[in-house]
């Protein structure tokens, strides 16, 4: 298992923080679902549902898919372990760098894995009875591949099973549109994995989902432990489905402060913030150590970025960075400065 995931600040002897390392939400818990939550207490008592029944009917009408195509994760991770417990012992490839559970998760169920640029995600030749994991907008970059150039890729190779993360696609502009779960019906090949973690912001519950055709999900619900989700979690769920409206990001400003954040950094000696398709991105750093500004950023001004060093194909020369609020995305400038004028 890989450890230094984002929002590592359990590690630091701080009581608060700027959070710009986990890719999680920066709006916090929603009133409503916490007040939910706090009702839903005495629930604790009893044993959830066995599979999330109820949460499960709620994430299918709203996808338009049917029930026997939903399955209920304790979080994103929970999912990718499943799936690859589900095709265990096959080959894998790993469009890289991303999100290093898709390798735990492979190593864990013996897979031969191979890594590949993501960038050659087009034009690879893959191999039959293959696997492939791709991370959709991607971690760490936010780059984004359209659902028409990964279905081209889906309907070239019909013997390849696609796991395609959209753990972030609601960072994203025109969410709908680049997802590839208006598929399912048309490619059995396609599985899809969403967090529910990441745009409510509960990430300390864990829930996720996969949604896949009937015949995957018959695999995975063979493997899935009962009651692996949480009754609070299952809470969260419902409730999100049932107020969605209540928990709408604005998208549009949230990315235009990405791009606001991004242009001044790279006016910053020594800096340069890479183009970004959702609210996250890598930042390049010239002639210095992503642990060691990790470290200054930490203990003079904390805030606290990603080290993005332990991703594939990526070194000590990289942080990532979230978009949080305007007031705090000027910190980030301002310690950014000092570190540059040492």
């Amino acid at each position: 298992m890989l450890f230094g995931h984002g929002d590592d600040a359990y590690m630091y002897n701080k009581k608060s923080c700027i959070n710009f390392s986990s890719n999680v939400y920066y709006g916090g818990l929603n009133q409503g679902l916490k007040q939910h939550l706090i009702e839903a207490l005495d629930l604790i008592g009893s044993y959830p549902e066995v599979i999330g029944e109820t949460v499960i009917k709620k994430i299918a009408a709203y996808h338009g898919v049917k029930e026997q195509n939903v399955v209920v994760t304790s979080g994103a991770t929970s999912a990718f372990y499943l799936i690859a417990q589900t095709f265990a012992g096959g080959q894998s490839t790993i469009f890289s760098p991303s999100f290093a559970e898709y390798e735990d998760a492979c190593n864990a169920n013996q897979h031969n894995i191979e890594f590949i640029s993501r960038d050659k995600f087009i034009t690879t030749e893959l191999m039959p009875e293959d696997m492939v994991w791709l991370c959709n907008p991607n971690n760490p970059d936010g780059k984004l591949l359209s659902a028409d150039s990964i279905i081209k890729r889906v309907s070239e190779n019909p013997s390849v099973q696609f796991v395609i993360d959209e753990a972030y696609i609601d960072f994203t502009a025109e969410r709908d549109k680049n997802s590839v779960i208006p598929y399912i019906d048309r490619y059995s090949n396609v599985i899809v994995v969403r967090s529910l973690t990441k745009n409510i912001a509960i990430p300390g519950l864990r829930l996720g989902y996969i949604i896949a055709s009937d015949y995957i999900v018959e695999g995975l619900l063979d493997r899935i432990q009962p009651w692996s989700v949480n009754t609070l979690a299952l809470k969260a769920g419902e409730y999100y489905f049932d107020n969605i409206d209540d928990f709408k990001i604005d998208t549009d400003a949230l990315l235009r402060d990405t791009t606001d954040l991004i242009s001044e950094i790279n006016e910053i000696d020594g800096f340069r913030a890479h183009k970004t398709d959702a609210s996250f991105f890598l930042i390049e750093i010239a002639s210095a150590d992503s642990k060691d500004l990790k470290s200054y950023l930490i203990d003079k001004h904390d805030i606290l970025v990603r080290d993005a060093s332990n991703f594939r194909l990526l070194d000590s020369s990289c942080i990532r960075v979230a978009t949080q609020n305007r007031d705090n995305n000027k910190k980030l400038i301002t310690a950014l400065k000092q570190w540059s004028c040492r």
